[in-house]
């Protein structure tokens, strides 16, 4: 490989070497993970900070989570892979972007403490799966069954939805127009997913 007429070798010549080639490959990954997720960390919250993005079009000054990793423009391919995931979770959900990417950063550091303390990485797929069937059963014992006549609860959601937001203060507005208009477009019969691309002011 040559970049200005300097040539680099990239040629890996023993496995020993392969080894600490891939392993420093490997801690880049995670490092790359951990940064954007600490990056995104504090404009956490209803009381998290603005960030500024700054694209060769505009400067943007937000806290959103979904708004940030859009407007990033990651080149490495693990941040990119984070933008995958607050992205499917916008699209699914509508919300919680800013909270996937913490939580991904959060796994993927422990993973790396794990990894640093010699535990394989097989080991370490079989426990995370563990973690997952654990948190899967926790999330169903807390959840609150959704009551589609209890007016007063999805009203608390929707506001607790909007407190991140720059428009939280108009959350009492907001939150009745848009129970309602999931209620308007909830068909027991198609079941509960609902194409919030519907809804719009």
């Amino acid at each position: 490989m040559t970049i200005n007429n300097v040539s680099l070798k990239t040629e890996v010549k023993s496995p020993l070497s392969k080894e600490i080639f891939s392993q420093n490959i490997q801690l880049s990954n995670f490092l790359i993970a951990k940064g954007v997720s600490d990056a995104i960390r504090t404009s956490f919250g209803p009381h998290g900070m603005d960030k500024v993005v700054v694209s060769d079009k505009e400067i943007l000054i937000t806290n959103d989570g979904a708004t940030i990793m859009k407007n990033a423009n990651f080149e490495h391919p693990i941040a990119k892979l984070l933008f995958n995931v607050a992205e499917s979770q916008d699209s699914e959900v509508g919300d919680g972007t800013t909270s996937v990417v913490i939580l991904s950063g959060s796994l993927l550091g422990a993973s790396l403490n794990l990894i640093r303390r010699g535990i394989s990485q097989s080991k370490l797929i079989q426990f995370l799966g563990v973690f997952l069937d654990e948190t899967k059963k926790i999330l169903i014992k807390i959840a609150i069954p959704v009551n589609l006549k209890n007016s007063n609860a999805l009203y608390n959601a929707a506001c607790t939805a909007l407190e991140s937001k720059v428009i939280s203060s108009y959350c009492h507005i907001l939150a009745p127009l848009a129970v309602k208009s999931i209620l308007y477009l909830f068909d027991k019969n198609q079941g509960s997913n609902i194409d919030l691309k519907r809804i719009r002011l």
